[in-house]
């Protein structure tokens, strides 16, 4: 295996092992990912996409895998090493970014080969979201799992809380709580001062009659753990109303690279549902927003049904939208379409392994000027009654008529299928959408 650090390098932390308890533990997979596999994924570059998101971890991993690696997880507590490894030597893994969440320990093997083990995390999704970026990154790999699934991880609910306690200069009273894409927020507002407090940063403003506070918090929020902080806020004596969010989420349907959608409905992947009034939209009608584990259990067959009940998809949402609900205040969602996890041919750049930086931040931006229009002048977004009358009528109208043209053909070779298929995929979709700001009729335009 090539060098990765020094003995003294603070990312590898020479760690005692005492020989603990064995635990019970399986071998193989937890069951919600013993579909995940390339072949079964839409994602054109899955191993690009586990291999940015692991970084460091994933460059040891595949390394070790050359000379044989085992892998020991655990969703809460602590994890033994697999039976068959008698550790040589281990290290805690202090990898910045990458081990965010959990925790990474490795170790050398008497026997040989290596050992690497996962546990302590902050919450469920997170635990399946790693060992599938594990799973896909050494899929060719001769990679032995075991994992113990008899105690599940605890949800991490205190991100928020130490911008409000101290020496904070943010109030415990306000209107309203802003998160996601904090430098945008703070480029619009311009707040006089910012308050910064080592894992955070954080700025109150006034708007109108609305006290506002923004937040970035450098610890992930992936999956339960967003919502969970929302609700601890909350408990803990923190007042406000309103909790506006913005984040990345990939479209089920088309809607053009980057623009923003306001689900007003919240589904789970096991079933739960969640209707709640979006703050920033005012469309009588909206579509539902899913939350899956992970990228990577869209597989083809999720996708079949997730394409029938929702048209955004994310980790986050609906943990958020459960906490807003039951602590009565308001919510307001605005995620920017930034991949498409079955895309057609001209869509495919935009993909999770891959940012578009300057949509990115012209979506951000967009979000950042919505939430003041809606501070300022109380208006929501996307009030297009007439809009949401045809889109209810010609959606399926529209899906009808290009079944018939097709069956109108006749008989093709699989060839001339092909090229037909090619064709009509490499045309962006038609992005149907009125003007109201702008009396006359509605329009049709590329999007």
């Amino acid at each position: 295996m090539r060098y990765f650090g020094r003995a003294d390098d603070r990312l590898f932390e020479p760690i005692r092992e005492a020989g603990a308890a064995r635990a019970e533990l399986r071998s193989g997979w937890p069951e919600e990912l013993a579909g995940v596999a390339r072949d079964a994924l839409t994602m054109e570059d899955a191993r690009g996409y586990a291999d940015t998101r692991l970084g460091a971890l994933g460059a040891l991993a595949a390394a070790a895998a050359d000379e044989g690696l085992e892998l020991s997880a655990a969703a809460g507590t602590e994890v033994p090493w697999p039976a068959s490894c008698t550790p040589h030597a281990a290290w805690r893994l202090n990898f910045p970014g990458t081990t965010n969440g959990f925790r990474a320990r490795f170790a050398r093997c008497a026997q040989g080969g290596y050992a690497l083990a996962l546990d302590r995390f902050w919450n469920r999704s997170l635990f399946l979201h790693e060992l599938a970026l594990l799973k896909i990154l050494l899929e060719t790999s001769p990679l032995r799992a075991v994992f113990s699934d008899s105690e599940g991880a605890g949800v991490r609910d205190d991100l928020l809380l130490a911008a409000f306690s101290g020496a904070s200069a943010l109030p415990r009273e306000f209107n309203a709580l802003a998160l996601g894409y904090y430098d945008e927020l703070k480029e619009e507002f311009s707040p006089r001062e910012e308050s910064l407090g080592g894992p955070w940063r954080g700025f109150s403003t006034r708007v109108g009659t609305t006290t506002l506070v923004a937040l970035a918090i450098e610890d992930s929020w992936y999956g339960e753990t967003l919502g969970a902080s929302v609700a601890r806020l909350l408990d803990s004596g923190v007042s406000f109303q309103t909790v506006y969010f913005a984040g990345s989420a990939g479209a089920l349907v088309y809607r053009p690279p980057y623009s923003l959608a306001h689900p007003k409905c919240y589904l789970s992947r096991a079933g739960g549902r969640i209707d709640l009034l979006n703050e920033f939209s005012g469309a009588p009608r909206s579509a539902c927003h899913l939350a899956v584990a992970s990228p990577l259990v869209e597989t083809h067959a999720l996708l079949d049904w997730a394409e029938t009940a929702a048209e955004t998809v994310d980790v986050e949402g609906f943990e958020l939208a459960r906490a807003a609900a039951a602590r009565g205040v308001r919510l307001g969602t605005a995620y920017l379409a930034t991949d498409y996890p079955r895309p057609a041919p001209v869509l495919a750049k935009h993909r999770l392994a891959e940012t578009r930086t300057a949509l990115r931040r012209a979506g951000a931006r967009a979000y950042a000027r919505l939430l003041r229009r809606r501070l300022e002048t109380g208006a929501r977004a996307y009030r297009h009654p007439i809009e949401e009358a045809l889109q209810g009528a010609l959606g399926p109208f529209s899906a009808e008529a290009a079944r018939t043209a097709r069956r109108a053909l006749g008989d093709l070779s699989e060839l001339e299928w092909r090229l037909f298929d090619r064709i009509a995929a490499s045309v962006p979709p038609v992005w149907f959408r009125t003007r109201p700001a702008r009396p006359g009729p509605a329009r049709l335009r590329r999007a």
